[in-house]
Order: structure tokens, then sequence, then C-alpha cells
């Protein structure tokens, strides 16, 4: 019978002689007859448990040791076919999903003046509503619970720095928030809150409901609307003319959204 996975990374450790006749290819065919390099695939395996991939070995070529007793040379390759393997790190309950979005909530103060919130748990719950966590102490909360209204832009790959800052900096603190972002408020057509010049695709939305406990904001989208420069021939949105970024939540950086590879509702038909 073949040696584990397993069994067999514990006789590298060792530096211990495989079995020849323990150690088997898919064929049956004994494949490994010296040591195999044992810096060379024990990086492997914890680069692979590192980055919790699929790890798959299958001829895995390796030199020959010249110690070898067989009398095969240094040079001569020899190949180690295994089973495929999974290699999985558990990080337990966790904030973590791909893509997450970076959506920025435009409101309204008291005193008419905009600001402007960065939040990445959210996305649409229905065809026309939207659920975002916001928990109550932020300013945005009291000004959508005032006006009942606010905007959802999508955060691009041309407004990073302002993006990360008005999330880091709290409205409660600083009024001028979205000035010093670099951005220029519009007030929206169809509700009582602010549109950025500066983010070319937004929703407006009218307050639905909001659980002081989950911190769950649910809004009614009322409109879409975008910038006729990020549209194409057809009056589309351009992903090519406009590049949103993604929140990558375990390593906190941001990723721009790339190149089509594929076409929704088409392929999978392909496998019926």
């Amino acid at each position: 019978m073949s040696l584990s996975f397993f069994a067999i990374l514990d006789i590298i450790a060792k530096e211990e002689r495989l079995p020849e006749s323990n150690v088997k290819n898919r064929s049956g065919n004994s494949c490994i007859r010296c040591l195999l390099s044992k810096q060379k695939l024990v990086s492997e395996i914890k680069r692979a448990e590192a980055t919790a991939v699929f790890l798959t070995f299958s001829r895995v070529l390796r030199t020959v040791d010249k110690s070898c007793s067989d009398g095969y040379n240094r040079n001569e390759k020899i190949c180690f076919d295994m089973e495929e393997s999974i290699m999985r790190k558990n990080f337990g309950a966790k904030a973590i999903l791909y893509p997450m979005p970076v959506l920025i909530i435009g409101t309204y103060d008291e005193n008419g003046k905009a600001d402007a919130m960065n939040a990445a748990w959210g996305g649409i719950s229905e065809e026309t509503k939207i659920s975002i966590c916001v928990s109550a102490s932020h300013r945005t909360t009291a000004n959508i619970l005032k006006n009942k209204a606010f905007t959802v832009s999508i955060a691009d790959e041309k407004n990073v720095a302002a993006a990360d800052y008005v999330g880091v900096v709290s409205g409660n603190t600083e009024p001028e928030k979205t000035a010093k972002a670099g951005w220029h408020a519009v007030r929206g057509e169809h509700v009582n809150a602010p549109l950025f010049e500066e983010l070319p695709l937004a929703l407006e939305c009218k307050l639905k409901s909001y659980d002081e406990e989950t911190c769950r904001l649910v809004g009614e989208i009322v409109n879409v609307c975008a910038d006729e420069k990020i549209l194409d021939d057809n009056g589309k949105v351009d992903l090519s003319k406009f590049v949103p970024i993604t929140f990558d939540p375990v390593n906190n950086t941001y990723r721009k959204i790339g190149e089509v590879v594929g076409k929704a509702f088409n392929d999978g038909l392909k496998l019926k």
C-alpha cells in the first residue's frame, strides 16, 4: 500500500530514506528511489499552507541525491506523482469576503453640509434595495435618520486616497471632511442627499429601515445615475472607462476590478 501524503512529509522532515517498495505513482509503479529534496518540498508545503490554496503534486521533478546507494547519477530526474492533496487554513469566524465593495455613503447634516463615509460591509439585498452595516455612532447614521435619504457612490481607482480618508476620519470631529477629500458635492435629483462630482456612479436611496442593534441600514434605491464619461456607445457603464476598487479585508489593501473573464447567464449553459 502506498504511503500517505503526510507520512512522506514526516519521513522527509526526519531525513529518513523512503521505502522504495511502498511509494508508487498512480500507475502503480515505483517512482521514488531516493530522498526527495527536503528543503524544496517542505517550503512548497509551507507556502501553500500560508496562502490557503489548493496544492496538487503531479510529476514534481527532483534531483537524485549523490549519496544514493542505488547507482543513479546526481543529475538524474525522478518523478514524484501523487494524488491531489487539499491544503486549507482555518481563519475562524471573520468578515472575509471577496470582492468586498468600497461604498461611499453621502448625506447632509442639519446645516446642509455634505458628509461622506466609506463602508465595505454592504450590497444589493433585493432588486431595488441595498443593505449596509453602519453603526449608530457615525455622523452618517444621524444624518440618514434625520433626512431619511442618502446616496451610495462606488469608489474607483482615481479616488483611492480620498475614499480611504473619508473612512478613517470621522465627521463627528472633522466638519470639513468632504472638502479635505477634494470632493465637490451637488444635490441629488431624486433624494435630499449629495452626489460627488468626482465619483461617477451612484445610487440615490430613501431610508427603508435601520436597526440600531444589528447596525443594518436598508435603503430603497430610487435612482442610479452615472457620468456620461463612463458610458459606452450604447449608454451602458463601461468598466474600461470606470474602474471600481474592492477592499481586501485580509491584507487591508484596495484592488481594482480587472478584465472580462466570462459571460454571465451564458457560459454556464455549456455545462447543461
